[in-house]
């Protein structure tokens, strides 16, 4: 039974089906407040623009912020602001593991055409995410296609 439900920012393609399994299994939904204001709202989480009828999700449970920290079983969860893609990003650091939903993806360009994606904003989080991981092996799980290990990119790679 999915506890907890992680939203790394408020795009559509990243909150479809959270009602449900809040609905079925009463899960947690976790976010930055910026993203939590956003996923009520079917223009704000760009939903409409996909196929012009849109759905909005409920509220976060629980609202996150720079250097939160959760602690679930034996694991601690880290979550940090990355606004740049959108203002509500975030990435969570468990251990070695980075989940960077759209903030980074190997071999593409951080998209921030869309409202609320802000050049400047996203070379800070991406200069923050490489200055905390520094001489660290850090696996990254992006929201879109493969895994890749940090070390092997650089900020500019992703700006």
């Amino acid at each position: 039974m999915p506890e907890y439900i992680f939203l790394t920012h408020e795009h559509f393609d990243h909150i479809w089906g959270v009602n449900l399994l809040k609905e079925i299994y009463n899960s947690q939904l976790i976010c930055s407040l910026a993203c939590s204001q956003k996923i009520v709202n079917k223009k704000k989480n760009m939903s409409i623009f996909y196929n012009q009828v849109g759905f909005e999700i409920y509220p976060a449970d629980i609202i996150v912020y720079d250097e939160t920290k959760i602690q679930w079983f034996n694991n601690i969860f880290q979550f940090i602001e990355t606004p740049g893609h959108t203002d509500g990003s975030i990435c969570i650091r468990i251990d070695g593991k980075l989940f960077t939903g759209n903030t980074m993806i190997k071999n593409h360009k951080t998209v921030i055409k869309f409202p609320g994606g802000n050049k400047e904003k996203l070379e800070k989080s991406l200069a923050e995410l490489f200055s905390i991981s520094a001489n660290q092996k850090v696996i990254v799980y992006p929201g879109h296609g493969e895994v890749f290990i940090l070390e092997d990119f650089s900020p500019a790679d992703f700006c």
